[in-house]
């Protein structure tokens, strides 16, 4: 007669929410993380033995995947700890701000030239039928 004998640990993630904006202290990026609840489950024979032993609460950067362990209290989505869009330029370089600005710039001088264009385009075949018209 042969008895086996298992047990270990099985860890399920229920998604919450997400954060308002925050700056990554690892990547850098301002993104909204995600609330995550991470329940670890005691299994005897892959079964799963209720009640969980241990529930921890994350805050994970959506970016570079880096979490932090938050109270219970602070999992609910609209987080304090987020900032608000005028200080969200405040940990970058004068460098990053004139890139930023610039590439600003060039995609409202490029949507510009591209609504110019297609209005050059609807005048030149109004004429055309014009044209086209006065022949027939």
């Amino acid at each position: 007669m042969i008895i086996f004998f298992g047990w270990g640990g099985k860890q399920t993630v229920k998604e919450l929410g997400t954060t308002d904006k925050i700056r990554c202290g690892h990547c850098g990026n301002v993104r909204e993380w995600e609330y995550k609840k991470i329940t670890t489950w005691f299994t005897l024979f892959f079964i799963p033995v209720i009640p969980p032993y241990k529930i921890d609460y994350i805050k994970q950067c959506r970016i570079c995947n880096v979490a932090a362990r938050i109270d219970k209290e602070e999992a609910s989505p609209g987080d304090s700890g987020s900032i608000s869009s005028k200080d969200e330029d405040s940990g970058l370089t004068d460098v990053q701000k004139n890139y930023r600005d610039e590439m600003a710039a060039l995609k409202k001088r490029i949507m510009t030239r591209k609504v110019e264009q297609i209005s050059a385009l609807f005048l030149w075949q109004k004429q055309l039928l014009k044209n086209i018209n006065s022949i027939l």
